[in-house]
């Protein structure tokens, strides 16, 4: 009975996923028609992706024109998904794509460098993504996970596509959003959760003053 339930239960997310990719390849061919550079794209392709999100029960927290030490700003920033977006249909271009290529690298040998939990890396939980509108590439670590170093060496990052951005590439996207949204235990995220600006210390300073005077 419990093995069926979770049958039935994985069958339902993996039916709303391909929706939910179907409905931003939809919705991001639309954006094309009109969207003419990169911020265009950027802006009207990260307000579809805000209610996907949700509806994959992952609260939204993107992070956009963040700099990242010695690897200058990212575009957008979801969880440990970094994502670079270029100009519509300019990965056309291999020099364009290589850019992106590299940019990305960077970024996830700054983030990895920058948010790391001791004194050594082992490898990279960040993925990074390259996205045009009409093609999209996915960049990874790929260096010996098991030997300590200092930072991540640019020849061990491999490129994966790129791929025309249609339902398969989008839920692959979707997939790696859900599995990477986890914000990393650094001393900016913890701040912005429970530091004196947040809404759950604003809460929890209320709850204590209600507590003293009752």
């Amino acid at each position: 009975m419990a093995k069926n339930q979770e049958e039935n239960k994985s069958t339902e997310i993996e039916n709303s996923l391909f929706k939910l990719a179907d409905n931003l390849v939809a919705e991001t061919e639309k954006l094309l028609r009109h969207a003419k550079t990169e911020e265009e794209l950027k802006i009207g392709f990260e307000k579809f992706l805000d209610p996907i999100l949700k509806d994959l029960n992952i609260k939204p927290n993107p992070r956009y024109e963040r700099t990242i030490y010695n690897a200058g700003r990212h575009d957008a920033l979801h969880g440990q998904v970094v994502i670079e977006y270029e100009p519509p249909q300019a990965f056309k271009s291999q020099k364009s794509i290589e850019h992106a290529y590299s940019q990305l690298v960077n970024y996830i040998q700054g983030l990895s460098k920058s948010e790391k939990e001791t004194l050594f890396l082992f490898e990279s939980k960040f993925i990074g993504v390259g996205f045009d509108g009409g093609k999209i590439f996915f960049v990874r670590y790929k260096g010996d996970k098991k030997m300590a170093k200092i930072e991540l060496n640019t020849d061990d990052f491999t490129l994966i596509g790129p791929y025309d951005f249609n339902e398969s590439s989008a839920r692959t996207l979707l997939t790696h959003l859900r599995a990477l949204a986890r914000l990393p235990l650094t001393a900016e995220n913890l701040a912005d959760k429970f530091g004196p600006k947040s809404e759950l210390a604003s809460k929890t300073v209320s709850a204590f003053a209600d507590a003293l005077q009752n």
